[in-house]
């Protein structure tokens, strides 16, 4: 056998002016709809069906940034740093399901105030009491329509953020009647 050397060649073209000034719009472009991205609301899906979730990625993905988990055990690791504005979450899940998940959320005052929607196959009444005894906002049986999917994330949404907006002013109200009037 011969030895065979290879060789590796860079190239560098200039480019000119108008190319320049095309990749420097398109960038724009890219950091505008990037912008615009960021201002969505952040859902959090937690599901261990990879094929569902991509369902639920492009159900919501016009009116919400997307981040995913395949259990709840990651989605926990997860929503310390992520801080979603809201969490859509299977029940039955390995590791630890929907409920255990809901439970800790809500014992946490750093997580407490996020919206829970449960989605899971159970039907039974008990199933559902469960969910909603352990603090979900909503527990919606599968099947379901994605519209109405849409409309209760979206409602749980307004009302979370008319609530803050209430808590703000009043908080604001209490900060401003504590202040002294006579200070020079």
């Amino acid at each position: 056998d011969i030895p065979v050397k290879h060789s590796v060649v860079n190239v560098a073209t200039p480019l000119s002016e108008e190319a320049a000034e095309e990749d420097a719009v398109a960038l724009a472009s890219v950091e505008e709809l990037n912008e615009e991205e960021r201002k969505k609301p952040l859902a959090l899906i937690v599901d261990d069906n990879e094929d569902f979730v991509s369902f639920m990625r492009y159900t919501l993905s016009l009116y919400f940034r997307i981040e995913s988990a395949g259990n709840g055990k990651i989605a926990w690791q997860m929503i310390a740093e992520l801080m979603p504005d809201i969490i859509v979450c299977d029940v039955m899940m390995p590791e630890k399901d929907g409920i255990e998940m809901t439970r800790e959320l809500r014992a946490d005052m750093m997580t407490s105030h996020i919206p829970i929607i449960l989605l899971t196959a159970k039907t039974t009444i008990e199933s559902k009491l469960e969910g909603l005894e352990y603090g979900a906002d909503d527990y919606i049986t599968k099947p379901f329509s994605a519209t109405y999917l849409q409309a209760r994330v979206e409602n749980l949404l307004i009302q979370r953020k008319k609530l803050q907006s209430f808590y703000r002013d009043s908080l604001m109200h209490i900060n401003m009647a504590a202040v002294p009037e006579d200070l020079p």
